[in-house]
């Protein structure tokens, strides 16, 4: 019997043993990606930004790099503190009307836009967004905003004509199968976009929800709007899929799989819009909105000057938005290096790493959301869903 009891408890020691070893990496990361005992955040690189004053919420924004014109997605910020999380707030009888900005890289110069043409009874409540160029005039940019009206989740379709104090309203997309719990939009053309559905249990704050979120379970989808006006889903098994990006030759897509704490790349494929995981890079935070740099050309490390054969645009990430004053934030920069390279380890499956770029204690810069890059105009923009102001930081 003595036996008996040591071959049992030898046997569940091995069997915890083993679960331990399998799950110890990802718990770890799990609590590192939580933040749970980092310690005060150690500030690091906003000694090379200046505030810019006039937008306000600035939730997400992208910048036309040949114009350096900058498009915001901005925010009424005691409006927004309200209603946020959107999903479970839909029939708030406020008639929220969001606010949009540009801003001129070249002169630094701050423009409210005005809407046009929206139908009275809509009210505005952004999100994600992206833009792409007309195909036949590169200065009618048509803009993708995610909207949470009051009656649902839609994505609105507007243009802007480069230079103008207007912004004119298209057209409403809504397909509650798969725009339902949408996070940010990723621009092919006037009429393709993918999207992100952030959470599977979205209608209400459940154990289920919670569950999902802490878990980490791939129960959030991405879907892609084709020129038909059909909708399919491009991947239903994704951890909370919050931002998403297309680099400039549109073959690679970004997706933030937030609460897992990576960063997802695809290879899209531009006949189909099928996308294929390539690899998955893990930021150590929870990424939110990502930007692709599309001039960038090689990756470049700073003591390391051999290129390589089809480079891939750097990304960059800020941290997932947090109730809480001040929340600090990390923004990381990912690049893709050789497997031949010093920076890649031996032990590493990826060959996209995530590099530490900013750090604020929440103190200067908090609750962000956005770092849009560009090279040619030596600009890292970072803004902020609960805040006054974007930052505009040098590379």
């Amino acid at each position: 019997m003595a036996q008996l009891s040591f071959l049992g408890f030898l046997l569940v020691a091995v069997i915890l043993g083993s679960v331990q070893q399998y799950y110890r990496p990802e718990i770890e990361n799990w609590i590192d990606d939580v933040g749970l005992f980092k310690g005060a955040v150690k500030n690091h690189g906003m000694d090379k930004c200046t505030k810019i004053m006039g937008p306000y919420g600035v939730e997400d924004m992208h910048i036309h790099h040949p114009s350096g014109t900058v498009i915001m997605a901005g925010g009424d910020i005691a409006a927004r503190r309200e209603w946020f999380p959107p999903t479970l707030h839909f029939n708030r009888s406020n008639d929220v009307k969001d606010p949009i900005f540009t801003y001129d890289l070249k002169t630094n110069k701050v423009q409210r836009l005005t809407v046009v043409n929206l139908p009275e009874d809509a009210d505005l409540k952004l999100h994600g967004m992206d833009f792409v160029e007309d195909p036949k005039d590169s200065r009618l940019l048509y803009v993708f905003f995610i909207n949470h009206r009051r009656t649902g989740s839609v994505v609105e379709i507007m243009q802007y004509r480069l230079g103008s104090d207007k912004i004119e309203w298209l057209e409403t997309v809504k397909d509650e199968q798969h725009i339902y719990s949408p996070n940010d939009i990723a621009a092919v053309s006037r009429s393709e976009f993918y999207v992100t559905n952030f959470y599977h249990y979205y209608k209400e704050a459940s154990i289920m929800r919670a569950v999902e979120g802490l878990a980490r379970q791939a129960w959030s989808t991405v879907a892609f709007h084709h020129a038909n006006g059909t909708m399919t889903f491009v991947d239903e098994h994704v951890p909370t899929a919050n931002g998403i990006a297309l680099n400039g030759e549109k073959t690679l897509l970004w997706v933030s799989a937030n609460r897992a704490g990576r960063m997802y790349v695809y290879r899209r494929d531009p006949e189909t819009n099928a996308i294929r995981k390539l690899d998955q890079v893990r930021v150590g935070m929870y990424p939110d909105n990502p930007s692709v740099d599309p001039t960038t050309g090689p990756a470049r490390a700073t003591d390391w000057d051999k290129t390589y054969d089809n480079p891939d645009p750097e990304a960059v990430s800020a941290t997932k938005v947090v109730k809480i004053t001040p929340a600090p934030i990390n923004m990381r920069r990912v690049q893709e290096f050789p497997k031949d390279s010093p920076y890649v380890r031996q032990t590493e499956r990826t060959r996209f790493i995530a590099q530490s770029y900013i750090d604020d204690d929440g103190h200067k810069f908090t609750h962000g959301t956005i770092a849009a890059i560009s090279t040619k105009w030596n600009a890292l923009l970072l803004g902020s869903i609960m805040g006054e102001g974007i930052w505009h930081c040098r590379l």
